[in-house]
């Protein structure tokens, strides 16, 4: 008998080791995916990411130039949606552009281009771009290598593309997706300590080829800052639940109102969240919470004042280039469609947030739940444009806006849009995807027991 104890033990033992040698080996490759995924990540930005700005950057390197001491002429000549951009973005880069005034300028000499070609890059551009109200400025690509210290003449409008403010607005963009990042790891980290799957980050990513665009091709525009944004408030959050720490509540409001700020539609995210504070009389978590995003809603009225003269400014309400309404063919081709649709353009974001719903930890399916709301909400905000297609150019407010000529030109478009907007859900898709890969795992490892 004593024999057959110690052979059962003996097995157990070793069936143990070898548990723990697997975790170890699967840990370690996990780690190495997830910092050569990063690496890699690195290197293509340095070597590929185009600075130019078109469209929505724009009118968020107007914004900063506006709100600089400096006083030069805005790099076009109408910024009609201006007025309709959330300024978060362009607020948040105030602070490089601060550091760079101070310890980058004075010693450096900027170099003034009056013609500008790229030596390596050459890029066929119609005169209008379906879908957009601007063409590219410079109009050839620019590389983050041939931006520093150089101003680069735009004949068209008289004006100067800057690179001061254009790299401000590119440091913001990459250091808020690399704190993202960072943020996604924590949350993972808070979990799941043992086994946190990192490799769900750059899959995450990868898998959404509109937020890979925007880090190559559009790094100007308010994405990746608002994905970094949404990264850190759902860190904070989970920090303030587990820990009910002050500061953790404080700074989770002021990162969601900082995320409103940047980007409006948010402001959902913030109703229904109150409104779960109230239901579950959490006030002290409330008032907290409020206090945090207060800070933000001063920095508001203080842009307000200094750019329109009023502390409420209802400009960013109009939405000429976009009407709400419930279109079910819209709806499709936002979700569905394979053209389109988040379901084949962001794949692994539903799935996350399903599972997210699925979780027992009641913020984290709050969170899940309004991230529904917000998805929902995204397929009901519709293109002026897609009442228009085929039409050639039309009109919105003195810049001419070219129109898709046909519905597989429109599905172009809303794939850029709706893929874009939803990357602010990308973090809470990804800890959603570790809770599923966690059941069904539990789930196999049940019936294999069986």
């Amino acid at each position: 008998m004593n024999i057959r104890l110690t052979i059962m033990v003996g097995n157990m033992t070793h069936k143990f080791d070898k548990k723990i040698y697997t975790s170890r080996i699967l840990n370690l490759l996990d780690y190495i995916l997830f910092f050569v995924s990063i690496g890699i990540l690195i290197v293509l930005i340095a070597t590929s990411t185009k600075v130019n700005v078109a469209a929505d950057s724009v009118d968020y390197y107007a914004i900063l130039q506006s709100v600089t001491p400096a006083k030069e002429k805005p790099i076009v000549r109408n910024l009609h949606f201006v007025e309709q951009r959330s300024p978060g973005y362009s607020l948040l880069s105030l602070i490089p552009y601060s550091l760079l005034t101070v310890l980058v300028e004075p010693f450096v000499t900027t170099e003034k281009i009056s013609e500008y070609v790229s030596p390596e890059l050459t890029i066929k551009r119609t005169e209008k771009t379906v879908g957009s109200e601007m063409t590219m400025l410079p109009p050839q690509p620019l590389l983050i290598k041939d931006l520093f210290f150089k101003d680069f003449y735009i004949p068209t409008e008289s004006s100067w593309y800057q690179w001061k403010l254009a790299l401000s607005l590119l440091l913001t963009s990459f250091f808020f997706l690399f704190i993202g990042i960072w943020a996604n790891a924590k949350v993972l980290k808070l979990y799941y300590p043992t086994y946190k799957c990192l490799f769900i980050i750059p899959a995450a990513l990868v898998t959404a080829p509109i937020f890979m665009k925007n880090i190559f091709d559009l790094p100007l525009y308010a994405t990746l800052t608002s994905y970094g944004l949404a990264s850190l408030f759902l860190l904070f959050t989970c920090l303030s639940f587990r820990s009910n720490k002050t500061w953790h509540i404080i700074s989770s409001g002021l990162i969601l109102g900082l995320l409103v700020l940047t980007r409006l539609e948010l402001s959902i995210l913030v109703i229904l969240l109150i409104g779960y504070f109230l239901f579950t009389k959490k006030i002290r978590f409330l008032v907290l919470f409020s206090l945090g995003g207060l800070v933000a809603f001063i920095i508001l009225v203080i842009y307000n004042i200094s750019l329109f003269g009023v502390p409420l400014h209802l400009g960013i309400l109009r939405g000429d280039i976009n009407t709400l309404g419930l279109n079910w063919r819209y709806i499709f081709e936002n979700l569905i469609h394979p053209e389109s649709g988040v379901l084949f353009w962001t794949p692994l974001l539903v799935p996350g947030l399903i599972f997210l719903v699925t979780t027992n930890d009641s913020i984290l399916k709050v969170i899940g739940l309004c991230s529904f709301v917000l998805l929902i909400f995204y397929t009901l905000r519709i293109p002026i444009m897609y009442y228009h297609i085929g039409q050639g150019v039309i009109d919105i407010g003195g810049i001419p806006v070219t129109v898709p000529e046909t519905p597989a030109q429109m599905r172009e478009l809303i794939r850029s849009d709706i893929n874009r907007y939803v990357c602010v859900l990308i973090p809470f898709s990804i800890i959603g995807l570790r809770i599923g890969i966690h059941k069904i795992y539990n789930l196999l490892e049940t019936n294999y027991a069986k």
